[in-house]
């Protein structure tokens, strides 16, 4: 599974969650999750790396609540686990 199906199916799993998804430009921001207005919101700059897209959503959905019991592919569950496990150190 390449970076780009990563982050598919790490925005499917986001919004799945009731998590809106926006690609937006934050300048030298990466992004992240925050709540506005009672609905959850992941912004993405859209300027940065597949890669980094994908690092920023694995990090921001790996501590949600609820994650566990969801279904996801052993690939994308593994790299939730990495981020989960590295954002606790």
């Amino acid at each position: 599974m390449d970076a780009t199906q990563q982050l598919n199916v790490l925005i499917d799993l986001a919004e799945s969650m009731d998590i809106e998804v926006r690609f937006v430009s934050l300048g030298d921001q990466l992004g992240g999750i925050c709540r506005l207005k009672n609905k959850w919101l992941l912004c993405i700059n859209e300027e940065l790396s597949i890669q980094e897209q994908v690092t920023l959503v694995a990090e921001a959905l790996s501590d949600r609540p609820g994650i566990e019991e969801k279904y996801i592919v052993p690939e994308v569950r593994n790299l939730l686990e990495k981020h989960k496990n590295s954002s606790e150190s």
